[in-house]
């Protein structure tokens, strides 16, 4: 018992991140970064959503809104929480929606999971021009009763209209069957069309995406290329899409071309999330992926190749060793990660790593061991260990108050809180 409960206590105090304390949020899944247009105060340049989602079928679960939650580091207890939206299925993650795109702030919520009952899921638009009042509008029309679940959106103008579509994966799963597409609905244009539901859907390819995407702009052959990279966790596929049209279009699939980049996990390994971001600072692009698995998950690095359509994708593994605590049947680590600096002013030199070990109850940072770009070496340094049968959600990291250092957000979904941590002294 004594270890357990030494387990229960967060373990960053003097590893260079300070516990602030932790506020109630029931199942925390997801969060996600706001970032706030014009702050007049820079404690109110960030806000965060939350996923909340429970297991039990025929549920409703909510998505909720901590409002400039750097007004609150000395006291997060008291952090202004709220419930934005309820009656979702298994929402998961949350994202803002570019200003350009409605012209108002908004955030699209994907929602739908393997439960029974929860799995016709969908993709919302979340009015967020009236704080007071938020609206809702489910541009995927879930009420065809089709049995999908969505996962994170992108936005991109497909079709040359001006108005940038929405980019996403779906998947159905039953036991060893999948069914899943890479596609995008096309925004209807007009005076409001994040009021407007059931945007058409395209289809762009079936049965490679079926959970998260990345975007980034890729030089090869002479010419800059729009590609997203696809997660195929079900599939166990890792891709990179991009179009040939000389417009940048993806409505006509003739011109859209993909490149497996892997596909040869072993045993229980899922490729779970990926970041682009520059790793080892060698001015170059890599690929910052999860593998999550029961057994053996990893946190590892894929440099593009200088012509990534063709070339060689080679892989570094950062770290390795994490696995399934909680209990659960399909439950892997780790879960996602991301980049971010302690000090957000030193950003010169290699990026930092804050990773959610998932169904392993932990979450961990990682500092880089050298500045040498031919080393892949990082330190891994542990945030909190909830101990067996506890999952942790997927965290958030910025600068919240302003005050020049990194400050994290941990939802603790077993145990119902959202923990708070800083790098400032």
């Amino acid at each position: 018992m004594l270890l357990l409960l030494c387990l229960m206590v967060p373990l960053a105090s003097g590893q260079g991140l300070r516990y602030l304390g932790e506020i109630r949020a029931r199942q925390a899944g997801f969060s996600a970064l706001y970032e706030h247009p014009d702050p007049s105060d820079p404690s109110e340049r960030y806000s965060f959503a939350l996923s909340t989602f429970s297991p039990v079928p025929l549920t409703q679960d909510d998505l909720l809104w901590f409002q400039y939650p750097g007004k609150y580091l000395d006291n997060i207890a008291g952090m202004d929480q709220r419930v934005l939206l309820s009656g979702l299925q298994w929402p998961r993650e949350p994202g803002q929606v570019p200003l350009d795109v409605f012209g108002y702030e908004a955030l699209a919520q994907p929602d739908g999971f393997l439960v029974p009952g929860k799995n016709v899921g969908g993709v919302g638009i979340v009015d967020l021009s009236d704080w007071e009042s938020p609206v809702y509008t489910d541009i995927t029309n879930r009420n065809r009763d089709d049995p999908y679940f969505y996962h994170r959106v992108q936005w991109k103008d497909a079709d040359g209209d001006g108005d940038k579509d929405a980019f996403t994966c779906k998947a159905f799963v039953d036991g060893d069957f999948v069914d899943s597409a890479f596609m995008w609905y096309e925004n209807p244009g007009g005076n409001d069309p994040g009021r407007e539901p059931d945007w058409t859907p395209n289809i762009i390819s079936s049965n490679d995406c079926d959970t998260m995407t990345a975007t980034a702009t890729l030089s090869a052959g002479g010419q800059d290329y729009n590609v997203i990279f696809t997660v195929g966790y079900f599939n166990d596929k890792f891709s990179v899409y991009w179009t040939t049209d000389p417009e940048d279009r993806w409505d006509d699939n003739s011109l859209i071309e993909s490149r497996l980049i892997d596909a040869n996990l072993p045993g229980d390994d899922h490729f779970f999330d990926v970041e682009i971001v520059d790793v080892n600072k060698d001015g170059r692009l890599d690929l910052l992926v999860t593998i999550n698995s029961v057994t053996d998950g990893s946190l590892v690095v894929y440099e593009i190749p200088d012509d990534f359509r063709t070339g060689e994708y080679v892989q570094h593994v950062l770290a390795d060793g994490y696995f399934s605590r909680s209990g659960l049947q399909g439950g892997g680590s780790p879960g996602q990660a991301m980049t971010f600096y302690p000090q957000t002013s030193e950003n010169s030199g290699k990026p930092w790593i804050l990773m959610s070990g998932d169904d392993e109850g932990t979450c961990y940072y990682f500092s880089p061991v050298s500045e040498d770009p031919s080393s892949w070496e990082y330190e891994e340094h542990l945030i909190l260990d909830r101990g067996p049968s506890n999952i942790v959600g997927k965290p958030v990291v910025a600068d919240f108050d302003g005050d020049g250092y990194s400050d994290v957000f941990v939802p603790l979904w077993s145990a119902g809180y959202v923990q708070g941590y800083t790098f400032a002294p």
